[in-house]
Parts: structure tokens; sequence; C-alpha cells
């Protein structure tokens, strides 16, 4: 599975691209250099290139975590909001 997520850094929207050879579930998870979690939500991908946006214009300034997972995959990204 490779993940692009751009732009870092971000001022109201991040964009999520995921390359997969099947269909599965992916877990979305934002949280604040606190672990306050601050986004989550499911995401069904498809066999394929998969864009998704997250909205997150509520969140003030900082650094933030994107965690990706499924029973196959996990990764953490780093992300920037000016």
């Amino acid at each position: 599975m490779m993940t692009f997520i751009y732009p870092n850094p971000f001022e109201n929207n991040i964009y999520l691209s995921i390359n997969t050879n099947k269909q599965t579930f992916i877990f979305i998870t934002v949280f604040d250099v606190r672990g306050k979690v601050v986004y989550y939500n499911n995401y069904k991908t498809k066999d394929g290139l998969n864009a998704n946006t997250i909205e997150l214009n509520e969140l003030e300034s900082g650094i933030y975590y994107l965690k990706l997972e499924n029973a196959d995959f996990n990764a953490k990204y780093m992300m920037v909001k000016n």
C-alpha cells in the first residue's frame, strides 16, 4: 500500500491518496501533540488509487499526527497546520 498526504504544511484540508491492491477498510485518526483525537473516520478503499479529502479547518495552528491503519498496514505521519 502506498500513501501520499499533501500539502504539508496545510491550511484547511489535507488530501490523502492511497494506492492499494485490494478492497479494505482504512482507519484514519488525527491527533494533536498531547494525544487528543481531533478527527477519526474509517474509509473503504477499492482496488487501485483512492482519493480522500480530510477537512481540518477547525483546528488551531500547530503540529498534528495522522495515523492510518488496517489489518495489514500501520503508519503515522507528522503534519503542520499553518
